[in-house]
């Protein structure tokens, strides 16, 4: 029988939620931090130390724009038995400061993915679904979860994640699903990391409030944003730390990788040479869109996210065996969320590989 996600059920206070992520986690978050800070020592050179160094200049924007998850980060650290200057730079730092840092792109494979969404009325049987493939560095698949959050004041929420990181794309009991894929641009700055806008998009209610969160954080880096909502409503929301554009779901569907296409924020672009695989996977997830428009299924959807053009660097990403071992990405987890059925199905690892499992709110 194929691996399947770990499902990690906290509950309570922020607190209480980080303490019971880590004491279930402890190994592997361990493992996965530990990784992280040997990815970030060969890919940008920064030691541990550094890391910490830098990531204390965030910590005032996280208290102020979400002190409960700064708590949970807390609890987090008090559960795995790691300082929580770690378990910070674990869910502040990535790509981003070695961007800040590198005065030139660096030449090697990075974090990705691709995601989509289509409206009800070009899926099938009046569904909405968005979805994406979560490429991350290929030694930390193993690291990865399904965070079952219920906390004593909030929507419950399902959430992917990588052991000691507050989440990436998920869905909650008010139907708001998020997706993400990583972008590159040339303003990132200090201010709310990433992973904190993420889990507040899932403790909204509706769609407005969603996109408030989002829009009126001081951003420290460029992001894309998929949120959709019980009534099959989404938007894809570009940003970067200062601007924002918004694509709107006048066609029915929208797909997309780790390039800016909206004109306003292209000259933002700051495009490394280990994103330009982002330009043949957004053509390809399109193209093969567009073949099943008005009858696209659950189905569907999965076969997309199993594409190989372009391998190693696909829909579908496997480790390229030509890069060092410290540079390898692959897809680690694929996540389709139906908001309006309460509804997500996840893939541990490749999904050519791996079978989609359901799981309900």
């Amino acid at each position: 029988m194929s691996a399947q996600l770990p499902v990690i059920a906290v509950s309570g206070s922020s607190y209480e939620i980080g303490y019971l992520h880590g004491k279930q986690c402890k190994e592997r978050i361990n493992d996965a931090t530990r990784k992280f800070l040997e990815y970030m020592r060969l890919n940008a050179n920064l030691s541990k130390e550094k890391l910490i160094e830098l990531s204390s200049l965030y910590v005032p924007y996280a208290k102020e724009y979400a002190p409960d998850l700064v708590e949970e980060m807390k609890g987090i650290a008090a559960g795995s038995g790691l300082p929580f200057e770690e378990v910070f730079v674990w869910n502040s730092l990535s790509t981003d400061v070695m961007e800040l840092c590198a005065p030139q792109p660096p030449d090697r494979s990075g974090p990705g993915c691709t995601s989509l969404a289509v409206s009800e009325g070009l899926a099938e049987k009046e569904n909405a679904f968005i979805a994406q493939n979560l490429d991350w560095p290929s030694n930390l698949q193993e690291n990865a979860i399904l965070l079952r959050i219920s906390p004593t004041n909030g929507p419950r929420s399902l959430i992917l994640s990588v052991s000691g990181r507050l989440g990436f794309a998920g869905l909650n009991d008010q139907g708001v699903a998020l997706c993400v894929n990583k972008l590159s641009a040339s303003d990132n700055r200090v201010g709310v990391p990433n992973q904190l806008i993420y889990r507040k998009i899932l403790q909204q209610g509706t769609m407005g409030e969603s996109l408030g969160v989002l829009l009126y954080a001081k951003r420290a880096a460029g992001m894309n944003y998929v949120v959709m909502d019980k009534d099959g409503e989404f938007f894809d929301i570009e940003t970067t730390a200062t601007a924002h554009d918004l694509i709107y779901g006048f066609k029915g569907f929208v797909v997309h990788s780790n390039h800016y296409v909206t004109e306003r924020l292209k000259p933002f672009e700051r495009l490394p040479v280990c994103f330009v695989d982002s330009i043949p996977r957004l053509n390809r997830a399109s193209r093969l869109f567009l073949e099943r428009q008005g009858r696209i299924t659950l189905t569907d959807i999965q076969e997309i996210f199993r594409d190989h053009a372009n391998f190693p660097n696909s829909i579908c990403r496997h480790s390229d065996e030509r890069l060092q071992e410290s540079a390898r990405m692959k897809t680690i987890a694929s996540i389709i969320v139906n908001p309006r059925a309460g509804k997500l199905w996840c893939s541990l690892g490749n999904p050519c590989e791996s079978p989609y499992v359901e799981y309900v709110i």
